[in-house]
């Protein structure tokens, strides 16, 4: 038995001629689903039920993708065990899941599917029990995963807070819940999946099973907008039970709710699809008529961590402006914006990794608002968009870029770019554009390259090391941090996302940088060191004059959150 799932029971029932797989959520007692076991014993009474229960403590650390790659297994394994019998094996396969269980479930049907691009085990061909599923019911599904970002309407403001700014920064940093970790919205697990499932539709649309979503009214975790890349499929029903909450609508008492909770169950377990299209038409969020199949190109221009992003709307209309010129269809511009956070967090805080889930999140509702099959993904990005493209390309397998132009980036010089775009083939072309005196990248993200710690580096000061990643970088622009993303830059920037073509200005251009920024970017731990003594010597000498006596300790303490307050808000 695989060491994530800690007890397996296959329950016989008739003549077992069909399969049910129930898999319960996270802290959640599998007898919890007594009630929905028990109305699947009822309506499908020859159907035998696997049940993978998988450690359900509050502070477990099991791997989803092992996990969920265990229970693709254990289905298969069951499936073909049940070909050897006089019955001829299962007609039919039916998934159930409950909150996170729906993902498990979901993953563990992607990989059977044959989309096993994060599977822990490697590449492997589609299984034969896919064919056999007959329909997805999740029951609460947290699809697009949990966040904190709003507060739902029904939790009151008090708990909201406490939740997001008290237990959740000491819940992220704290070496357990990686379980739990793994459900946040953006999440590698998370965000992998959406992007399988839209690829799978795109692909086989016709062989992907039907897909039902079952929520609750006032569900506290999962809301009717988290569901975008289920929509993509055509057969995706989504059934609202009004009064059901997240953890009643798995209670079939004899109470209005109860009773409500099991019809709609019962529906979604047993009536055809074509019925419960035309039953719940009225109640899908997002038509499929709403999602346009049309656009095949899709850009997203990302700003750093100290601007507003008020260049991105113009590099969006120079886009576009080129575009209509050489009679190229639109591409579908993508300005998201992220909050503005000081530099100290982003160079010594993981605070930064928050802003790569939020844009894998934009992602994937992205591809999932625009599925066509041939639609495409490029990126422009300045100093902290850089660093969250390139991120996001390493922890997430599914990710697939077209063409990226990058400036001012504080992407590590190491970063392997000869793997990403010529063995992976996960981006097509990479455009780094370097700034002749780009002081903040000289002399900051340098010294974590130099001392090869922490993600960030001089990428976009000293260029990359990768043939691959250092083709197009040619010479510098004239200028600091944000020479390259000027407005007199915008058309080159617009003409190489929109035809692969590199032509820069030589009016912008020079051919070194200042020799005193590349002695000091070389001695960047010195500047560092400076800027340490500087404060200590300031702060000693003031308190000296002030005739306090201090402990040493205090003294380091104090400058420390000097340093940290002179560092983020220079």
């Amino acid at each position: 038995m695989p060491n994530n799932i800690k007890e397996i029971s296959l329950e016989k029932n008739g003549d077992s001629s069909s399969l049910v797989i129930l898999v319960h959520g996270y802290y959640k007692e599998p007898s919890r689903l007594a009630d929905v076991e028990e109305e699947i014993i009822t309506q499908l009474p020859n159907a035998d039920i696997l049940r993978p229960i998988y450690d359900k403590g509050r502070f477990m650390n099991a791997d989803p993708f092992e996990l969920a790659s265990n229970i693709e297994a254990l289905i298969d394994e069951t499936y073909s065990q049940s070909q050897t019998g006089n019955n001829g094996g299962y007609k039919k396969i039916t998934l159930v899941g409950y909150s996170m269980g729906a993902l498990l479930l979901r993953k563990a049907y992607v990989y059977g599917m044959g989309s096993t691009e994060d599977s822990p085990i490697g590449g492997t061909p589609a299984h034969d029990w896919v064919r056999r599923v007959d329909r997805v019911v999740l029951i609460a599904g947290t699809n697009r995963g949990w966040s904190l970002d709003e507060r739902p309407e029904d939790m009151n403001p008090v708990t909201y807070y406490f939740y997001r700014y008290v237990l959740a920064p000491i819940f992220r940093v704290l070496p357990y819940w990686r379980f739990l970790k793994s459900f946040e919205r953006g999440s590698p697990f998370v965000a992998n999946l959406r992007v399988q499932w839209v690829r799978l539709i795109q692909k086989n649309p016709k062989q992907i099973a039907p897909v039902v979503q079952l929520l609750g009214s006032i569900d506290n975790l999962v809301s009717s907008k988290d569901d975008r890349d289920l929509y993509v499929h055509k057969d995706f029903i989504f059934i609202p039970v009004q009064g059901a909450s997240h953890t009643t609508l798995i209670q079939f008492d004899d109470t209005v709710v109860g009773q409500r909770c099991r019809n709609k169950f019962i529906e979604a377990l047993t009536d055809s699809i074509s019925h419960l299209r035309e039953k719940y038409k009225k109640e899908q969020h997002i038509l499929q008529e709403l999602l346009d199949d049309s656009a095949k190109h899709i850009v997203f221009v990302l700003h750093g961590i100290r601007d507003t992003g008020g260049w991105t709307g113009d590099l969006r209309k120079e886009i576009e402006r080129v575009a209509t010129n050489a009679k190229i269809p639109n591409p579908k511009v993508v300005t998201a914006k992220y909050d503005f956070f000081p530099m100290g967090p982003f160079l010594l805080l993981p605070i930064r990794q928050r802003h790569v889930r939020w844009f894998m999140d934009e992602y994937t509702e992205r591809i999932a608002t625009y599925p066509n099959p041939d639609s495409k993904v490029s990126f422009v990005g300045h100093s902290n968009g850089t660093y969250i493209l390139a991120s996001a390309l390493k922890q997430y397998k599914t990710m697939r870029i077209h063409r990226a132009s990058f400036a001012g980036s504080v992407v590590p010089r190491e970063y392997p770019w000869d793997q990403i775009i010529d063995e992976e083939g996960r981006l097509e072309r990479l455009r780094n554009d370097l700034a002749a005196s780009d002081w903040v990248v000289a002399l900051f993200p340098k010294l974590f390259d130099q001392w090869n710690i922490q993600d960030i580096g001089s990428g976009g000061f000293d260029g990359f090391n990768d043939d691959t990643g250092n083709e197009f970088e040619g010479r510098y622009y004239k200028g600091t941090h944000g020479a390259a993303i000027a407005p007199a830059n915008h058309e080159s920037l617009a003409k190489f996302l929109l035809t692969g073509e590199i032509e820069r200005n030589d009016k912008l251009m020079t051919d070194s940088q200042p020799l005193w920024l590349v002695v000091l970017s070389r001695a960047s731990a010195v500047v560092w060191g400076l800027i340490l003594l500087g404060v200590f010597l300031l702060y000693y000498f003031s308190y000296r004059l002030l005739g306090f006596s201090l402990d040493l300790y205090l003294v380091w303490t104090i400058i420390s959150l000097i340093v940290l307050y002179v560092v983020t808000h220079f």
